[in-house]
């Protein structure tokens, strides 16, 4: 497992000098960049010498996923974006975007899932071209209406049919949404990938008193094989990061 951190350039040194494997960028600020604005990016990641692993943010506000051109609009915008994070070496793309994916007021719910189950098949196929893989991420209640648990991410994941997208689990949001110890095995091999913040509504990084929910959510991964790595994503510092490196070590 290599262990990374959710960020932007601006962190990018400090956070390979703390001993972090790679970086997790923001998708739709790589898609909105001009192309002289997006080489210099790049280039800045290649003197550092820290790999950009994997995106979060998937959407912008701008894309409505259930208009009627919804899915024209997530083609035209899935196309520039997964082609500039291929660029980069991105290998995963978190698709979590709780506000463009949530069912509207008044909406069918099945009628939505089905909506946005046909979205990722299409995502799918673009992410195909350039390797990488999409990976659907669960979120607290309090973030979307819809799809709050491993489980129901996997849903889609099976409804859509796709091959190149997987489950994420959040253990924040997790925690926070009270799944059981055993939510992550409906996914099993199809789990491709995992973030962390402290068990707390703060969300900031993992602390000492932390440790006991910290070492059962290692053992959780490790009962259903986890083959993935793992950002921390929440509020943090570079002292933040610095005193949190050994407590996420322990996932190693």
């Amino acid at each position: 497992m290599k262990i990374g951190v959710c960020c932007g350039i601006s962190m990018a040194e400090e956070v390979k000098a703390l001993g972090y494997d790679y970086v997790e960028e923001n998708l739709n600020r790589l898609a909105d960049m001009s192309e002289s604005e997006f080489e210099e990016l790049k280039a800045r990641y290649e003197a550092i010498g820290i790999p950009v692993y994997s995106t979060n943010c998937f959407f912008p506000g701008s894309v409505s996923l259930y208009a009627e051109d919804g899915l024209s609009q997530v083609t035209t915008y899935a196309e520039k974006a997964l082609a500039r994070a291929a660029r980069l070496g991105v290998e995963i793309c978190v698709l979590g975007s709780g506000n463009a994916r949530a069912i509207p007021e008044g909406a069918d719910p099945e009628e939505i899932s089905n909506k946005f189950s046909a979205i990722v098949a299409e995502i799918d196929r673009i992410a195909g071209k350039y390797g990488i893989r999409i990976a659907i991420e669960p979120l607290r209640v309090k973030e979307t209406n819809f799809i709050h648990t491993v489980t129901e991410a996997m849903e889609i994941v099976k409804r859509s049919g796709a091959e190149n997208v997987g489950a994420l689990v959040d253990f924040y949001h997790f925690h926070m949404n009270g799944e059981a110890d055993d939510g992550l095995t409906p996914a099993g091999e199809k789990l491709i990938h995992a973030h962390i913040a402290r068990p707390n509504e703060d969300r900031r990084m993992p602390m000492e008193e932390d440790i006991p929910t910290v070492d059962k959510w290692v053992a959780m991964l490790r009962d259903v094989d986890y083959c993935g790595n793992l950002s921390l994503e929440g509020r943090f510092d570079l002292e933040a990061l610095k005193e949190t490196k050994a407590i996420v070590d322990r996932f190693l």
